[in-house]
């Protein structure tokens, strides 16, 4: 959790740093600036004539600088010249600074040929800007930055800060956590620092804790809205079915009327057989079967009966469906025939 509250507290503080910029400017107090042969000791930052110590004489040449006027008094900032520490990239974008410190590690021991006893690998604060910067680790041989922390402890010179410089390039402090590791000393979190990871604890319990009470609520009323709505919906349910079956009988009643309204009625197709038939012509049976109408009886000339039959505006298709025969000891022709009689 600590990791991930650190992590979210380096974002935010990034973040802040590239909207409102670098706080500060020069280093405050002494400078001393580790070469590759020297020491270049600044007593301040309006310093331009630095003291330069041997490498192989720390001690003696620091603790010349304790004494007299003008005497350099701590705490100091050391800062690796370009060539003393190397510098890996570990990605093209920033990550969260846990993983930068796991993905340093597994670089160092698996893609450097150095021991891991024998150098520091260590983070920097990333340069204030807009732009995300890439996740980097540098590399510092303990041969070189470890006599020059010692030496300056012993000539009551305390390191107050360690920043790496390249060149013309910015001048990049290393993370608290590693610079207590650098200077042996346990790292002292700011006030601001740990009140802002406290912050950000409450924050997210807070956070938590509404959301939690937030679904409870929803869940409560999810429960009571099911509970009032099973019974509505099985009413629903009834009535929708109620509804269907008076809509279907709706719609066979009014089927039935259509039928009825555009059929012919038996009345009506009795009185028209009736007036077309010739007088010659007389009927034994007459049936109607939806709009079919079948016609049993004796005419003189049974042939002749199709005609005015067909020349009916109620009559169409009119055939016989049995041979016209002559019945002995009747007078005239038997014949059975067929017609449609089509919608009104």
């Amino acid at each position: 959790m600590q990791a991930v509250l650190s992590d979210v507290y380096d974002w935010w503080s990034r973040t802040m740093r590239g909207f409102v910029g670098a706080r500060g400017g020069a280093p405050r107090g002494p400078v001393a600036v580790l070469r590759r042969d020297r020491l270049d000791v600044f007593r301040g930052p309006a310093d331009d004539a630095p003291a330069a110590v041997p490498l192989d004489d720390l001690q003696t040449g620091l603790a010349s600088l304790r004494r007299g006027r003008g005497a350099v008094r701590g705490p100091v900032t050391l800062q690796l010249d370009e060539g003393r520490f190397i510098t890996r990239r570990l990605s093209g974008f920033t990550v969260p600074l846990s993983r930068q410190r796991a993905m340093a590690a597994i670089d160092l021991g698996g893609s450097t040929p150095f021991r891991v006893e024998e150098v520091h690998a260590v983070l920097t604060e990333p340069p204030a800007a807009r732009q995300a910067p890439p996740s980097e680790y540098h590399i510092i041989r303990r041969s070189v930055i470890d006599p020059v922390v010692a030496a300056l402890a012993a000539a009551r010179l305390p390191v107050r800060a360690i920043a790496l410089t390249a060149g013309d390039g910015p001048v990049l402090p290393l993370r608290g956590a590693d610079l207590a590791r650098l200077t042996g000393r346990t790292r002292a979190r700011s006030f601001a620092h740990a009140s802002a990871i406290a912050a950000m604890a409450l924050i997210a319990v807070a956070t938590a804790g509404s959301f939690a009470h937030a679904w409870w609520r929803y869940d409560t009323a999810i429960a009571e809205t099911r509970a009032i709505s099973a019974p509505l919906q099985a009413r629903a349910v009834r009535v929708r079915k109620a509804l269907d079956e008076r809509e279907n009988r709706m719609a066979v009643l009014s089927a039935l009327r259509t039928e009825i309204a555009e059929s012919r009625t038996a009345t009506e197709v009795w009185e028209e057989v009736t007036r077309v038939l010739p007088d010659s012509a007389w009927l034994t049976d007459m049936t109607i079967a939806e709009d079919t109408v079948r016609l049993s009886g004796f005419s003189r000339a049974a042939p002749a009966i199709i005609a005015p039959l067909e020349g009916s505006g109620m009559f169409s298709n009119a055939e016989f469906t049995a041979p016209v025969v002559r019945v002995p000891g009747q007078a005239g022709q038997r014949f059975s025939l067929r017609m449609d009689v089509p919608a009104r």
